[in-house]
């Protein structure tokens, strides 16, 4: 029988344009590769390991789980690489849920399923000289949340560092919105602007996920290509969110408040 679609075509994992499969290299970019055939796995595998790793993680009195069986039922995920080499762990997490969400089958239980991943961030312009503070936006739904490792020490000080504010300087400056408007109002051109930083943080605990996925990012550009950074991460056994689901506290040049 003639081979199907997907085997006649392979997608470059760099430009993304679709080649033939005779085609060893990318003809539009001449970088990406053709990957791997690999045999295709049975509709519901991946479920069925995934539900028996964590079975045997949660009854097993041993000290230590082979998920050799989760790995190759990974293994047609459609990754940069294969299974068994480094990947982005952005890229096989979001190939990861949506293959469950595909084999649990049903709007219901794939709405489930992201209720129990999906953090949402929302963006408000914070300023650093008056009491004021504007939402920016209300934030989109993430399957992951992402911070730095390198001098962190601890989970968190790398959630702070990935939440706190930037202030912009020269071209990028940004000033508060409120206080230009008084100034503009008063006739006085003169009037100093009040300095305002953009700021993310968690929204309310009504919308945080049952299960939050920390993604580390160990890898760094340096030279002519990446390192993967060592640096030790300390985590709690009991994470407490509380802090980061707040308007941030900014403390006001020649104001009391907190």
């Amino acid at each position: 029988p003639p081979p199907e679609k997907a085997e006649e075509l392979w997608k470059c994992p760099i430009c993304t344009l679709e080649n033939d499969w005779n085609s060893k290299t990318c003809i539009a970019c001449e970088q990406g590769e053709r990957p791997e055939k690999v045999d295709p796995v049975a509709h519901g595998e991946l479920l069925r390991q995934m539900q028996r790793t964590f079975r045997f993680m949660i009854d097993s009195e041993l000290q230590s789980f082979d998920p050799i069986q989760l790995v190759e039922a990974c293994r047609d995920l459609g990754l940069h690489f294969r299974v068994t080499s480094q990947n982005d762990s952005s890229e096989f997490f979001d190939k990861l849920l949506e293959r469950l969400e595909h084999e649990v089958g049903g709007k219901e239980h794939g709405e489930c399923l992201k209720s129990c991943f999906r953090v949402r961030v929302s963006s408000q312009l914070v300023s650093v000289e008056c009491p004021h503070s504007k939402p920016i936006n209300p934030g989109v739904f993430e399957k992951s949340f992402k911070v730095n490792v390198e001098r962190m020490v601890s989970l968190e000080k790398a959630i702070e560092d990935a939440l706190a504010g930037e202030l912009m300087t020269g071209d990028s400056r940004v000033d508060c919105e409120q206080c230009t408007l008084l100034a503009q109002q008063s006739g006085n051109p003169d009037a100093v602007k009040k300095r305002a930083m953009k700021r993310t943080l968690f929204l309310d605990g009504e919308n945080l996920p049952s299960t939050l996925c920390i993604q580390l990012n160990r890898f760094q550009f340096q030279g002519n290509g990446f390192v993967k950074l060592n640096d030790r991460l300390a985590f709690p056994l009991t994470l407490d969110l509380a802090p980061y689901t707040k308007p941030p506290k900014v403390d006001h040049e020649g104001s009391d408040q907190d």
